[in-house]
């Protein structure tokens, strides 16, 4: 993923906040109930390869724990940017 698509789809997170693993579903695999944004879909597609094609909450949750670098059970955009840039 080129760097400024990345900052596009980070700007779209208000600074300061945090995104809890409910929110993080809604981000990776949105479902015909979620507004889709190109943000969702981007992170999606970003994710989608992390998942390798199982978008189970128990591997959704393994990639969450992956990403939360600090443990807190929330991921900040440094987190999100780490992950993203790691993934290409």
């Amino acid at each position: 993923m080129p760097y400024e698509e990345i900052h596009e789809v980070l700007d779209e997170i208000p600074d300061g906040k945090e995104i809890n693993f409910d929110e993080f579903k809604q981000l990776v695999s949105p479902s015909v109930l979620t507004q889709v944004t190109q943000a969702t879909m981007t992170f999606g597609s970003a994710f989608g390869a992390m998942l390798g094609g199982d978008a189970s909450d128990e591997k959704l949750q393994e990639v969450f724990k992956k990403i939360d670098a600090d443990e807190s059970g929330l991921l900040d955009k440094n987190e999100l940017e780490r992950a993203l840039f790691r993934m290409g």
